[in-house]
């Protein structure tokens, strides 16, 4: 995303709309601010990083998952210690 478009309201809503619709989170209203205003007091040096598929699996579409196409941790549904490991090293 480029600085403009961080800065720009009409384009944040748009933006918000449609992360509201397609992510499902347990962050509160507070914690989403903090993160936002986080990212935009780090406009200036941004950097991008790739979760390796290495970590990640696709399983079958299925009832499991609402019939969606999902991506959950190689080391199963729920386990998340590898994925917020490599988080971990990226941000520090």
């Amino acid at each position: 995303m480029s600085i403009s478009t961080i800065i720009n309201p009409s384009k944040d809503l748009a933006i918000l709309k449609a992360v509201k619709a397609s992510v499902e989170t347990d962050l509160d209203a507070g914690a989403i601010g903090i993160l936002a205003r986080t990212v935009l007091a780090s406009r200036n040096n941004l950097n991008s990083s790739v979760l390796s598929t290495d970590l990640l699996v696709n399983p079958p579409v299925s009832a499991t998952y609402d019939k969606q196409y999902v991506l959950i941790p190689k080391a199963g549904n729920g386990k998340w210690g590898d994925i917020q490991k490599w988080v971990n090293q990226i941000l520090n």
